[in-house]
């Protein structure tokens, strides 16, 4: 078999139509040969060309962010929040309100 561009086009698309993997596309970027190197960026639009959406292809452009092992993250701070008295003033305030609307509709209701 000849590799013609059409069949090397097909390599490509049947490559991203039947099989599930992650390129990281800044090391291919970096392995590139010569000083007139490809950023990752471009990589991917060239790549995106042979890529069906739904494709189990993914691209990586850069390294993920290393492992610390310093352990746990830092908490975070509490909100503050209303003391259980205010709580229950603002409750009753509330109800206050709503009984003397019930009471202020029923008097219109009866006249």
């Amino acid at each position: 078999m000849r590799w013609t561009e059409d069949k090397k086009k097909l390599l490509w698309e049947l490559i991203f139509e039947t099989q599930t993997f992650t390129l990281d596309l800044q090391k291919v970027s970096e392995a590139w040969p010569g000083d007139d190197k490809p950023t990752a960026r471009a990589i991917e639009r060239h790549l995106d060309n042979y890529r069906k959406s739904g494709s189990g292809v993914s691209f990586q452009k850069g390294q993920k962010r290393a492992d610390t092992g310093s352990g746990a993250a830092t908490p975070r701070k509490r909100r503050k929040t209303k003391a259980a008295g205010e709580i229950k003033k603002a409750v009753k305030e509330e109800d206050d309100d709503e009984e003397e609307f019930l009471a202020a509709e029923e008097g219109l209701d009866e006249n």
